[in-house]
């Protein structure tokens, strides 16, 4: 166990021998401490994210209750519009400790032509990326960005998605976890 606590982040086995010599495994699972406040818009309280419809765009999102569309619970974010699909979604973290972060969410939908979506990080007048994908219903992409250094304790995390009219998906997920 000590062992695995050095390590860290991750899924260990623990081996050893119960009272009659039978050997057993543990399986312990650190995880790190998520600084996104609602990452999986499961609380009805959603104001900590701000949605942006650029470039005209009508409203085209909603917070799916639909298990069946979500990564995990029965909430995530969902984006539909026959004509374009132009937004971004983003939440700004403050009071985090200096040091280096990595920034995760998952994404899954489809149809999006002539699309540009990325997962992205502003902090300290610096901008992290990591492009996105979709191919399909609950064909789940996973952008992860990583040795972001958060200096000032802000950083403002989101995704940008834009794409042609008929373009779906959900967004679900998001984590922000300190690794050195």
């Amino acid at each position: 166990m000590d062992q695995a606590l050095r390590i860290g982040i991750g899924t260990h086995v623990i081996q050893g021998i119960v009272e009659g010599g039978e050997t057993v495994k543990a399986y312990l699972d650190i995880t790190p401490k998520n600084y996104v406040v609602n990452p999986s818009f499961e609380d009805q309280d959603r104001t900590m994210w701000t949605i942006i419809y650029r470039n005209g765009t009508s409203p085209h999102t909603d917070y799916l209750e639909k298990a069946a569309d979500a990564k995990s619970g029965n909430y995530s974010l969902h984006f539909y519009s026959s004509e374009a699909v132009d937004f971004q979604v983003e939440q700004t973290i403050t009071g985090l400790e200096p040091g280096y972060y990595d920034l995760s969410m998952f994404l899954q939908g489809g149809d999006a032509s002539n699309a540009e979506l990325y997962l992205y990080a502003k902090t300290g007048g610096k901008e992290y990326r990591a492009a996105a994908t979709v191919n399909g219903w609950l064909n789940w992409s996973h952008p992860e960005i990583h040795d972001i250094y958060i200096g000032d304790g802000t950083v403002t995390i989101g995704v940008s998605i834009k794409a042609n009219g008929g373009a779906w998906g959900t967004l679900d997920d998001f984590q922000l976890y300190r690794t050195k």
